[in-house]
């Protein structure tokens, strides 16, 4: 079995996965669809090939099948299928194209939990690399369940400091989050606080769900949001097993108010779900997010309350360097300073 160097190989699989997510797009508009696999991350050596996830409703599972078939893909035999997985294969490009059609907050989220915490970990990521490399002489078969075995392992619960290490998924809302996201949305905790949870879900939405799922993409471009707000992209973050913890809304730049104490990044925890780790994890994954989309944000202002001890540590643990302290209506606000590496 040979494996690539990714200058050999990465430039053609990033081609191919940016021209099926368009033609994806242009027939499933709301699917989320998201390059996984080694080739998604940098500095993997690989098979060469090119892995993707395709997120839909569960309810449009199986025609979401037959719209993958219409491109020249074939259900893949031998493989794990259920009503919430199936792999299609096409062998139609230069390099073999696998689909994965996932239905959304399935276990086989699984696939951007593997991939995220590769992107995060450098140390797990050369583990991976290690793995690829001493299994040049195996079989297909004998390499799959050698990976098989470390993936599984990887995605059992790790401990950091004797805690669970909470895995974040975000994304963007489908139609199949309605209740789990009215439910968080819904929170009485929220008023006491005097704090928004979804951002637009009133102003812009009017409280209706499908016109925020719909319009939730456009904030990202500027559209529909007020003059003086910047584009913002607005995830709902998942744990594993898919409840809706949270909500991340990320600003692609920084105007005066922002500057001084909104910051690039705002994070909220379902009142709930909190005390269990997932601020940390939405925070990491807000800016593994950021590394991803903007590289042109080479560092990233957060800032809290003085008074909020859980968020100082939510952003200490994430490495935030505190700047300064600023006083905005009467209470004490912290500005950190995260700088990215790639």
């Amino acid at each position: 079995m040979k494996f690539l160097k990714p200058s050999e190989y990465q430039s053609q699989t990033s081609e191919i996965f940016i021209s099926l997510k368009k033609k994806v797009h242009s027939f499933l508009p709301l699917a989320r669809v998201e390059h996984i696999g080694s080739s998604a991350i940098e500095g993997m050596v690989s098979k060469g090939d090119l892995d993707i996830f395709l997120g839909v409703d569960k309810e449009a599972h199986t025609s979401t099948l037959e719209i993958i078939k219409s491109f020249g893909f074939e259900i893949k035999q031998g493989t794990l299928r259920t009503d919430e997985l199936c792999m299609l294969i096409s062998a139609s490009y230069p390099i073999e194209v696998a689909i994965q059609v996932v239905a959304n907050g399935s276990v086989f989220e699984n696939f951007l939990i593997f991939r995220d915490l590769l992107q995060s970990d450098v140390v797990l990521k050369n583990e991976y690399n290690q793995l690829k490399e001493s299994s040049a002489g195996l079989t297909e078969d004998d390499y799959r369940l050698k990976k098989s075995a470390f993936i599984e392992n990887i995605l059992k619960v790790r401990s950091v400091n004797g805690k669970k290490e909470s895995h974040i998924i975000l994304r963007q809302l489908t139609l199949a989050d309605k209740n789990k996201f009215l439910e968080a949305n819904d929170d009485p905790s929220w008023m006491k606080e005097g704090f928004i949870f979804a951002h637009y879900w009133e102003s812009i939405a009017n409280q209706d769900f499908e016109k925020f799922v719909k319009l939730s993409p456009d904030f990202a471009k500027g559209l529909h949001i007020p003059p003086e707000h910047v584009p913002c992209t607005i995830l709902a973050a998942f744990n594993e097993d898919g409840d809706l913890v949270g909500r991340t809304s990320i600003r692609h730049e920084l105007n005066t108010h922002l500057l001084n104490i909104g910051g690039h990044v705002g994070y909220a925890v379902v009142p709930k779900h909190r005390r269990k780790g997932y601020a940390t994890g939405i925070l990491k994954e807000s800016l593994n997010y950021i590394r991803k989309h903007f590289p042109q944000i080479k560092k990233v202002l957060v800032t809290c309350d003085a008074s909020n001890i859980g968020s100082k540590k939510t952003i200490e643990a994430n490495r935030g360097v505190l700047e300064n302290s600023i006083t905005y209506e009467g209470k004490e606000k912290l500005r950190y300073w995260i700088y990215l590496s790639s």
